[in-house]
């Protein structure tokens, strides 16, 4: 692998941790040493618990300098097991994630060891366990992450007994992910001294439904939903999630990690289109899992790393280096307002997303995050609010939101001014997961799409027991006029079939 030359660990990590520097002063924190412990009966690579180590260590790695000293710890069998996320034949789970730390913090320290009843982690300053605990206290800073389904679950401090912990991570990738967030999210929180909140809590991605009392979400981890028919997640749950056409708009922090986390998902998607006109560089690599100094060479296009992302799951894939403005026709926007067709967003600027909200997708999801905190919506044509709705609700003239606003969704619609926004790989990756979750529900519940079209989900990732979900009401000040009875009537007359 040719990586390109950097002068110093300082000059690498003054440009990877730049915009994750802004809200909170990373840099200032005294070296932190986190160790991820595999469950001591993972003797080979389930796809599951793969999953957790392979995104956990990964986002921790990206988290600013002071989180980059890692330490794994697994049994020897776990780590030369063969890798079942790898692509490439024969690599081990030990060299796939090695790979991953190094080629994403070249300068951070990080190692092995081996599992053992007396292992030793005195110098680790948490311990983030994934999956089944095992007997006797490991580490008095530990933070216990699984997932069953569509649900996630965090425990703080859990005293050795996980009553209600499901299989290790038997549940469908995104929510997978979205517990590696979360503990992601309370480790930068005690970093900066928020050592309250609640020592459990669950969050089901197929609703958006938060929950602390165990008494009530323990029936969500046993049946993994929150919902009475939860979509399928795994091959022996069932048919494939199916889509005809799926449009990424930007491949970047949001939609990158989507495509990512949709590549390793029980879905299907007949053509897929990913646009982004930018390459990577170092100030990406604090957000793009499994996006290493080998993609900041010149010519490393965004789009095609996603597109590739999604090859597992797509007949066929069509990567674009070009912005949605430059790239969609009469005809392509008219593809897209067809049943069984999906259009995601997670582009920064709020023009772009306004432009893709004024073209009518059939669905539209749009994400976005604003430091520690990330914002999802899923829009139908004719049902609940729009992106337009959302982003015009005060009495800002349409045109002052048509600019560029880093991840604007995070804060309030209307008064935006241009600035610098705080971006951490936990909170971006969170709003993909939560993407592909909503996706999911939405594909699998035909019947009861009008029942959450327009929900909005707010979360911060330090804060995630006040999570809400909100519904957008039709703005008639909104300017792209889709709540019009008469534009409505236009466009399904265009598309008889489209609900």
């Amino acid at each position: 692998m040719i990586l390109p030359q950097l002068p110093s660990a300082e000059s690498f990590y003054a440009l990877r941790d730049s915009r994750s520097s802004i809200g909170h002063p990373l840099a200032n924190l005294p070296p932190l040493r986190i160790a991820i412990m595999v469950p001591s009966n993972a003797v080979s690579s389930g796809l599951g618990i793969e999953i957790a180590l392979f995104w956990t260590a990964s986002i921790i790695r990206r988290m600013g300098r002071p989180f980059s000293e890692v330490i794994l710890v697994a049994s020897d069998e776990f780590r030369q097991s063969t890798s079942r996320l790898s692509r490439v034949p024969g690599i081990s789970v030990e060299q796939l994630v090695s790979e991953e730390l190094r080629s994403a913090d070249p300068f951070g320290a990080f190692e092995w060891r081996t599992w053992a009843k007396n292992v030793d982690l005195a110098d680790a300053t948490a311990v983030v366990q994934l999956g089944t605990l095992p007997l006797g206290v490991i580490h008095p800073q530990t933070i216990a992450i699984n997932a069953h389904g569509w649900v996630s679950v965090l425990q703080v401090q859990p005293n050795n007994d996980l009553s209600l912990s499901p299989p290790d991570f038997d549940a469908a990738p995104s929510a997978i992910v979205f517990a590696a967030c979360m503990a992601a999210g309370k480790l930068f929180s005690e970093a900066f001294g928020a050592l309250d909140g609640p020592g459990r809590i669950a969050f089901a991605l197929d609703g958006g439904g938060v929950c602390t009392d165990p008494t009530v979400y323990g029936p969500w981890l046993e049946n993994g939903t929150s919902l009475v028919a939860p979509p399928p997640w795994k091959a022996e749950s069932g048919a494939r999630l199916a889509l005809h056409k799926l449009l990424v708009v930007s491949a970047g922090g949001v939609g990158g990690n989507f495509c990512k986390i949709l590549g390793d998902s029980h879905f299907r998607v007949h053509s897929a289109y990913v646009l982004d006109p930018d390459n990577f560089e170092i100030s990406n690599l604090n957000r793009s899992i499994g996006v290493g100094l080998q993609f900041t060479m010149p010519g490393s296009s965004k789009a095609s790393f996603a597109s590739n992302a999604l090859l597992p799951v797509a007949e066929n894939v069509t990567s674009v280096q070009s912005s949605y403005e430059s790239w969609v026709t009469p005809e392509l926007a008219e593809q897209f307002r067809l049943l069984g067709t999906a259009v995601v967003v997670g582009v920064d600027q709020v023009c772009t997303r306004l432009k893709v909200g004024s073209d009518w997708p059939w669905m539209l999801l749009n994400g976005a995050t604003s430091g520690s905190t990330f914002s999802t919506s899923i829009h139908l044509r004719r049902v609940a609010g729009c992106v337009g709705c959302w982003y015009g609700q005060s009495e800002t003239e349409f045109a002052a939101t048509r600019q560029p606003m880093a991840c604007a969704a995070g804060v309030a619609g209307g008064g935006m001014v241009a600035r610098p926004i705080a971006s951490y790989p936990f909170v971006s990756v969170a709003a993909s997961a939560q993407m592909v979750g909503t996706l999911a529900r939405a594909v699998f519940q035909n019947e009861e799409r009008a029942q959450f079209a327009g929900n909005l989900t707010r979360m911060s990732l330090r804060t995630p027991e006040s999570a809400q979900v909100q519904r957008i009401d039709i703005n008639k000040r909104c300017l792209l006029l889709c709540g019009e009875d008469y534009l409505q009537q236009i466009l399904e007359r265009s598309n008889a079939e489209g609900e």
